[in-house]
């Protein structure tokens, strides 16, 4: 049942991403889904506070309070919220909705498999690694849970945030500002980055330098 209502709440992502995109024009929704996407500093916030919750209360009200928080924002979104335009006009038509048919049709495209598949490893990484920070500093560094816990904190923060700017890639492309291809580096997080893995002195690298990243292994000295 947790599951599933993890899986609830993962999938109200992507249908805000959708419910978002309904109130601006194709040349704004990029901005627009970036402000929605950088909704991920929530994951900073339980960083940051649920160690203290833990601590304070137990790990059981660390899952009891947020989910009262879940569930306040769900009626706080209820009952200011409103239906996308798309939806009142076809309500305005008289007029079904799309079938789930052709809905599924985009499929036929590669290009959704593929934008899929780069989701699916760069979100899927941003999570794995703010998941596995704290337990991280924790083990390697003996901070306590606190520490660790503000401290992955930093790391979410500006990821998240840093979604806003990455939303604006692609129109600023068109004006020559920033260049969203494989080689290009203005719009690219620093091209190395050391993650150190003791007890041994080896370095995990990922060099992307080159069109293509190229992970390797590598001796501290």
């Amino acid at each position: 049942m947790a599951a599933l209502g993890v899986g609830i709440a993962g999938g109200a992502f992507s249908v805000g991403v959708t419910y978002v995109s309904k109130f601006y024009p194709k040349e704004r929704q990029g901005l627009a889904l970036g402000i929605f996407g950088a909704g991920n500093v929530g994951a900073a916030v339980t960083k940051f506070l649920a160690p203290f919750v833990m601590v304070a209360m137990g790990w059981q009200a660390v899952a009891q309070v947020w989910a009262g928080g879940l569930a306040v924002t769900a009626v706080l979104f209820l009952m200011f919220t409103k239906e996308d335009p798309e939806q009142l006009e076809r309500a305005k038509s008289h007029r079904k909705a799309a079938s789930m048919a052709s809905q599924l049709a985009a499929l036929k495209n590669v290009q959704v498999w593929r934008f899929a598949l780069y989701y699916f490893f760069v979100f899927g990484a941003f999570v794995a690694l703010a998941l596995w920070l704290p337990r991280y500093l924790m083990g390697v560094y003996h901070l306590d849970v606190k520490t660790a816990g503000m401290l992955a904190a930093f790391y979410s923060v500006p990821a998240s945030l840093f979604r806003i700017y990455g939303a604006s890639c692609p129109t600023a492309t068109v004006r020559g500002r920033c260049s969203t291809s494989p080689s290009a580096s203005r719009c690219s997080p620093p091209s190395c980055y050391p993650i150190r893995r003791p007890p041994t002195s080896s370095k995990v690298y990922a060099d992307q330098s080159r069109s293509a990243p190229r992970w390797g292994w590598s001796r501290s000295s």
